[in-house]
């Protein structure tokens, strides 16, 4: 079986899946993409179709971790994840914004850039772990605690389009 491979748009306002072969002709696929308590409808998949574009707003929010299973008849085969940063990383660029006006021994400046760095390595931490094609529901939680721990050093920040 081939894998189940998913990717956000540079804006997040899309999520590209690409299903695995079917396992068995004629069998009925579907694809489930879910985000803490926001969700897609289930998405027929077949033969002919097996790239798939969902809005992240037919999902109900822009924001988080992206969580995809693929079913066949019922039966959940594959899972896979994405994370949707724009926001973090909006927030992020504002941070190291304000590191270009900085001398280099300013030690209001080493806190900004100790924050920029644990928030940077937070995303770079949940893209990781779910990168390899062994994703399950621990990993996605595991990536959402990291995300939501970015999200919580950018604090008051609401990303780019305020």
């Amino acid at each position: 079986m081939s894998l189940l491979t998913c990717i956000i748009t540079n804006d997040c306002k899309n999520i590209i899946v690409s299903a695995p072969t079917l396992t068995t002709a004629g069998a009925s696929a579907t694809i489930k993409i879910t985000n803490g308590n926001f969700s897609s409808n289930e998405l027929a998949l077949n033969a002919l179709v097996s790239t798939l574009t969902i809005a992240t707003s037919d999902i109900g929010t822009d924001k988080g971790v992206f969580h995809v299973k693929y079913s066949e008849d019922g039966v959940l085969l594959k899972e896979a994840g994405v994370v949707a940063n724009c926001d973090i990383l909006c927030c992020l660029s504002k941070k190291v914004d304000k590191l270009l006006d900085c001398s280099a021994d300013c030690s209001k400046c080493a806190s900004e850039l100790a924050e920029a760095q644990q928030i940077f390595l937070l995303i770079k931490s949940a893209e990781t772990e779910l990168a390899g094609s062994s994703v399950n529901a621990a990993k996605i939680a595991n990536a959402t605690n990291k995300y939501n721990k970015a999200a919580e050093i950018c604090g008051g920040h609401c990303g780019c389009n305020c």
